[in-house]
């Protein structure tokens, strides 16, 4: 994979790419060496979930629960932001509606009524900033507070610039649950992140980990939980096209994956986490890696849209992609398959019109029925649209108001033809999960199961 990351990589910078510092092999060891030395250290007190991508999970603020259970909806309230961090990944000079999955809004109504058409349990307000727009803010909040699930849990992102007391009991009323400050957005200035303490029912501080501020968020930390703030957040720092003059400008070693991200901020945050155990401080803190991020939330919306453009003999895989397994052979052995099918079943199956094709589902799939069979499969995802593509095949979803929400469908990988060898080892792991052979099968393990890990540092 590290050569199609690369390649990727390579197609998103161009020119720029050879000015990006990768690590030698012996840096990557080195880098390797303290991030085991740190896991080691953090070992039976720090608890990782979600496929050792996140940690500490000992004590997640609601809204991180329910991102990790993907029953989440984050609507960017507007594109502007009045502060310019370095590391800010996308622009926020942007003129928009209220946005989310590319769908935008233009009530708090419709909103409202898209969180419960997809079964939300928590709705984020992000930005831009929120508060430069803070009737528009609390009209949301207010609006999902009224007419969504009675526990619906929110909260909102804000560089904390435009915090009053005033507004911050506005948005408690409105029924915001939690709020969460970018402090490294004002130079870590505690002020008014002071205000939401004993306003807002849960204050958390959501920042990445950016390394040379290591022993100033030491310091933080303390104050930190001696004020009552109930959780820090840590992210990794991630290389964008929009960010890249400033991030060049700090000495950081990068990662090549599918987003480059930096390796110094990822040891960052595992040694302050270190910190937090080593000092008994009590404060939550949570590592969001980039690989959760990716992988669960990418999960999640692969799962929700999926769900509606499935077909009754497809399924979905572990990694959230549905699944399409047909078999090719003779019009004989392909209607002596179909017939073999109980009449209860006969919605598992889908029969080609030339007859020397079958769509079948996974859980009537055998030895004896694939014999003699060429297996194809086939993986589709699926994403919400403002409208349609025609490029896809799509379904409309129609909200109560008359808001309409596109979910196409479209082919996340080729076709693949798989040997009566390999179907087999599929069959296997169908059926109660077992491990693919990795020498034949690697190309579509990653659309099978979800990868465990953080980031080689290669």
């Amino acid at each position: 994979m590290k050569n199609t990351f690369t390649e990727m990589n390579q197609k998103e910078y161009g020119d720029n790419y050879p000015l990006i510092k990768f690590p030698s092999y012996d840096e990557s060891s080195t880098f390797e060496s303290k991030r085991n030395a740190l896991l080691e250290q953090i070992k039976g007190k720090a608890l990782w979930g979600y496929g050792d991508t996140k940690t500490d999970c000992n004590n997640l603020s609601e809204g991180c629960r329910l991102c990790g259970a993907g029953l989440w909806s984050c609507l960017f309230i507007n594109g502007h932001c009045n502060c310019s961090c370095f590391y800010c990944p996308t622009r926020q000079d942007e003129d928009c509606l209220p946005t989310t999955n590319s769908v935008t809004f233009n009530s708090p109504e419709e909103y409202a009524e898209y969180v419960n058409e997809f079964s939300f349990k928590g709705v984020s307000i992000s930005g831009g900033e929120p508060l430069l727009t803070p009737e528009l803010t609390i009209s949301y909040i207010k609006t999902v507070r009224n007419n969504c699930a009675p526990d619906m849990y929110i909260w909102m992102y804000t560089n904390g610039s435009l915090i009053t007391k005033e507004i911050l009991i506005q948005l408690r009323d409105a029924g915001l649950n939690e709020i969460r400050f970018d402090i490294g957005a004002r130079n870590y200035d505690l002020e008014n992140l002071k205000l939401a303490v004993g306003i807002i029912p849960v204050v958390t501080v959501e920042i990445p980990a950016v390394p040379e501020e290591l022993n100033q968020m030491k310091e933080i930390i303390k104050q930190l939980a001696h004020m009552g703030v109930n959780h820090l957040n840590l992210h990794q720092l991630r290389l964008t096209p929009y960010n890249f003059d400033r991030l060049m400008k700090h000495d950081y070693t990068y990662i090549h994956n599918d987003k480059i991200t930096v390796i110094e901020s990822e040891l960052t945050a595992l040694e302050l986490i270190d910190y937090v155990y080593e000092k008994n401080i009590k404060l939550a803190i949570n590592y969001c890696s980039y690989p959760y991020k990716s992988r669960y939330q990418g999960l999640a919306s692969r799962t929700r849209n999926g769900n509606y453009m499935i077909k009754p003999f497809e399924n979905m895989t572990q990694d959230g992609f549905v699944r399409l397994i047909n078999l090719k052979c003779n019009e004989e052995k392909i209607s002596a398959i179909f017939s073999g099918i109980s009449n209860e079943n006969k919605h598992l199956v889908e029969l080609n019109r030339d007859k020397k094709q079958i769509s079948i589902h996974p859980s009537m799939l055998t030895i004896d029925v694939i014999d003699g069979c060429e297996m194809e499969l086939s993986y589709f995802s699926a994403i919400q649209l403002q409208s349609v593509s025609y490029r896809n095949p799509f379904i409309t979803v129609d909200l109560k108001g008359g808001k309409r929400i596109i979910i196409e469908r479209f082919k996340a990988l080729n076709t693949f033809s798989i040997s009566n060898d390999n179907a087999n080892d599929l069959i296997r792991h169908l059926s109660d999960c077992t491990p693919f052979n990795i020498d034949t099968l690697a190309d579509i393990l990653r659309h099978e199961q979800i990868e465990t890990g953080l980031l080689p540092y290669i």
